[in-house]
């Protein structure tokens, strides 16, 4: 589509001005006009011939969540003339953008990179469309609309970009680094691995004597972390999971979460596995080692949504307990907030020690914690903070249950989550409690 533009508009009018002081007009108006519409088509022309203009989209096929992806339109101008003008790329509703106002001024026979970033706020799969292009003839006279194919397919995973730098600060016994980087941890297993040097922090009973007396000084005995252990991730995919804390629900940072420690795990050795459920059984992956099986997981993850359903948990249990027969690490991310699907999981999940290591990540709101925080200034306000202390109450002593069956617990705000789930894996690990 070619478009008159603003300045031939306001030529014509000032094409009028001289009409009020010629004694002849016509024969200025007819030459003016010729002049005009000479310009006017040829500048037209010359746009017809930008229909060359060729667009491609570079871009990862899988965005990370929460975080801004680079995106790559690159302009190929295979003609002889300038294409001067703007893009606007269609990316996916609930995206936002960057950066996306892209002019350009192309030279004849040269190609142009331009970027801009987009926001994933969920994920799952998601589509480009196609390239609107607005290009200026080389006069100013004309403007031309293009429609340029350009869709794309691409998948938002949870974010783990930022794995290699994730950084545990560790206590005695833990990682003080955990991502790309492969670190033996040491601690109290039963494979003996190698002795050092006394550091402040080691036990005093793993100081070996004969050494010491070799040595003239304290020297101390470590044994590796067990490895090629089984951890099962349960992941409730539940109404309770589907509640917005920040900009991300629950399941979100669970999803983080799991993955993250799918990925760690993986990094120890052990054989990680995934169960998916809410009312039924959504999916299973059985234990598996090695990247493959990392892969296995980030793809039954990617996609994954919560349903305003209730959680089977006698269903899950049981289904776990058919497939999964060897003691396993079972970690569960869900919520404790519904009293009565509380007592069942705390029925359930108690059943699973001393056969398996249960632990039960939860996440606390920060609303509610806040609202019973809250000094009563109103009755709005008391009526608010004595319903959140309930709930606080409510939440707590379940807490208190489940530590009681044999359960570990996680109990953290989401934003801490994954530390506090890689911390506790590790305390596992490190004290030999598989």
């Amino acid at each position: 589509m070619i478009l008159i533009s603003g300045r031939l508009v306001l030529l014509c009018l000032l094409g009028a001005i001289p009409l009020l002081f010629l004694s002849h007009p016509l024969s200025f108006l007819l030459l003016y006009n010729g002049a005009i519409l000479a310009l006017f088509a040829t500048d037209a022309w010359i746009l017809i011939a930008a229909s060359a203009l060729r667009i491609s989209r570079q871009c990862d096929s899988k965005f990370a969540l929460g975080e801004y992806n680079r995106v790559t339109l690159i302009l190929d101008n295979p003609s002889r003339t300038w294409m001067r003008g703007e893009v606007r790329d269609d990316y996916p509703d609930p995206f936002t953008a960057r950066g996306d106002d892209l002019p350009f001024a192309l030279p004849p026979f040269s190609s142009l990179e331009l970027h801009y970033e987009v926001l994933a706020p969920e994920r799952g799969n998601f589509r480009f469309g196609k390239f609107h292009v607005k290009l200026q003839g080389p006069l100013g006279m004309t403007v031309r609309l293009l429609v340029l194919p350009g869709e794309q397919e691409i998948k938002v995973y949870p974010n783990i970009r930022g794995l290699s730098k994730f950084d545990l600060l560790a206590r005695r016994g833990r990682l003080t680094e955990v991502g790309m980087k492969s670190a033996k941890v040491y601690g109290v297993g039963t494979e003996f691995d190698s002795l050092r040097e006394y550091q402040p922090d080691d036990e005093y009973r793993k100081i070996n004597w004969k050494a010491t007396a070799r040595k003239g000084k304290l020297i101390t005995q470590h044994y590796e972390i067990e490895r090629s252990q089984n951890l099962v991730i349960l992941l409730d995919a539940g109404r309770m999971m589907a509640s917005q804390i920040g900009d991300m629900s629950k399941l979100d940072h669970a999803v983080n979460a799991a993955l993250i420690l799918s990925y760690v795990a993986a990094k120890k050795d052990d054989r990680v596995g995934l169960l998916v459920f809410a009312d039924q059984i959504r999916s299973y992956l059985p234990p598996g080692k090695g990247k493959r099986q990392i892969s296995l997981i980030a793809e039954a993850l990617y996609n994954v949504k919560s349903e305003l359903v209730e959680p089977d948990y006698g269903t899950t249990f049981r289904y776990l307990a058919h497939k999964c027969r060897k003691r396993s690490l079972i970690v569960v991310f869900t919520d404790l907030v519904d009293s009565e699907e509380s007592a069942a999981l705390f029925s359930y999940l108690g059943s699973l020690y001393p056969v398996h290591l249960p632990v039960c990540v939860a996440m606390s709101d920060p609303l509610i914690q806040n609202a019973a925080d809250q000094p009563p200034a109103s009755l709005e306000t008391v009526y608010r903070k004595a319903v959140a202390e309930q709930v606080v109450e409510q939440r707590e002593r379940t807490l208190s249950l489940l530590k009681g069956r044999g359960v570990l617990v996680v109990d953290s705000p989401p934003s801490e989550i994954t530390p506090s789930v890689i911390n506790k894996y590790l305390e596992i690990k490190i004290r030999s409690m598989l």
